[in-house]
């Protein structure tokens, strides 16, 4: 492994072999403690039932959620929910500057 310098123009230096996995371990280390603590984040939510709709009826209800990333996509998504919806439709939109 190399490691650049920040001299103009980059210089490029032999790290040693230890160094080199001493650094990548510690970047994976970081990395699961990132997603552990996310981890229990949400087990948390999931405790306190942030998830949930509101309990109108239904206890055992199943909510499920989807990124729309295109117009094509959106409205794909919106006439088959219009075609099968009974209840509401709640729709969640950025803002637009």
């Amino acid at each position: 492994m190399v490691r650049p310098s920040l001299d103009a123009p980059t210089v490029y230096a032999a790290v040693d072999l230890d160094t080199a996995l001493d650094s990548a371990v510690k970047k994976h280390e970081s990395e699961l403690r990132e997603m552990e603590a996310r981890k229990l984040e949400l087990q948390e939510l999931s405790k306190e039932q942030r998830f949930r709709p509101s309990d109108e009826g239904v206890s055992d209800e199943v909510a499920t959620f989807k990124i729309i990333k295109s117009v094509k996509e959106f409205v794909t998504a919106s006439i088959a929910s219009v075609n099968s919806i009974q209840d509401e439709v709640l729709l969640v939109v950025p803002q637009l500057c």
